[in-house]
């Protein structure tokens, strides 16, 4: 190991434990871990690059996770079934609140879960004719992961104290924020569109574009993609009337914002 030189130090106003917590409360951390555990099942890339798709700017994504299935021949044509986790990961010592969807909690949500590197089917009975999603052909949609368990929510937001960026949010040592009085915080969906919304959306939109069907039809290589948010912060689903709300901590929720084309 290269010895290190006497120039590279820390200011002495830069304790290394705040450092340290300051590279904690960062989400780096969060990324090491979850890209670790993946790596069992899944070929995994960390900072998985793809361009923004209102700027077209490049960006990158924490973790992307791969996993090819076992190929099949049938009649002459070659299926490669795969599976690509696209992954976001955050940390906040202050909760995320989740607003339950009143439209999608009775039936299946649109376009999931996305299949990519598949042409458009069409289902044919007598002279009707129909087209369908690869998901719904693959009976995906009577699965209880795609259409059961967790509850589905059209929008959630961050607490933030008031006026300062999510950044901000640590004292001057780096650590945690003190718990603050509820009327010093306030809810905040910027943070959560910008910073998992959007970065997921683009990212699936660049899968979409980059796994295209084969040409020749001899080969089909569906790849079942699924966008995720790994969260190391308070999970709070907020159900029932704006009146009076009732709130309860969730550890998986679905977030139904956008259309993933």
């Amino acid at each position: 190991m290269i010895n290190n030189p006497p120039r590279n130090a820390l200011h002495s106003g830069l304790p290394i434990n705040g450092l340290r917590q300051l590279v904690k409360l960062s989400g780096y951390p969060l990324q090491t871990v979850v890209a670790s555990k993946l790596q069992k099942e899944f070929g995994v890339t960390e900072e998985w690059g793809y361009p923004d798709r209102n700027t077209q700017e490049h960006r990158t994504l924490d973790v992307y996770g791969f996993k090819a299935l076992a190929e099949e021949n049938k009649s002459g044509t070659l299926i490669r079934p795969n599976v690509a986790l696209l992954v976001e990961c955050k940390q906040s010592a202050l909760p995320y609140f989740f607003f339950q969807s009143v439209a999608y909690q009775n039936r299946p949500i649109p376009m999931f879960p996305a299949i990519v590197g598949v042409q458009r089917l069409e289902l044919s009975a007598g002279q009707t004719s129909r087209q369908v999603r690869p998901a719904e052909c693959l009976g995906l949609v009577s699965e209880r992961f795609i259409f059961g368990d967790p509850p589905v929510c059209a929008s959630f937001a961050r607490a933030a104290k008031k006026g300062k960026a999510p950044e901000e949010e640590l004292d001057r040592t780096g650590a945690q924020p003190d718990f603050v009085k509820v009327q010093n915080l306030e809810i905040t969906g910027a943070d959560a569109y910008q910073n998992v919304i959007l970065p997921l959306a683009s990212a699936m939109r660049h899968l979409r574009e980059y796994y295209q069907p084969d040409s020749t039809g001899s080969v089909i290589g569906a790849t079942l993609a699924l966008a995720v948010c790994v969260l190391d912060a308070p999970m709070v689903l907020v159900t029932g009337p704006s009146e009076e709300p009732t709130l309860a901590l969730a550890p998986w929720i679905r977030v139904v914002r956008c259309v993933f084309r």
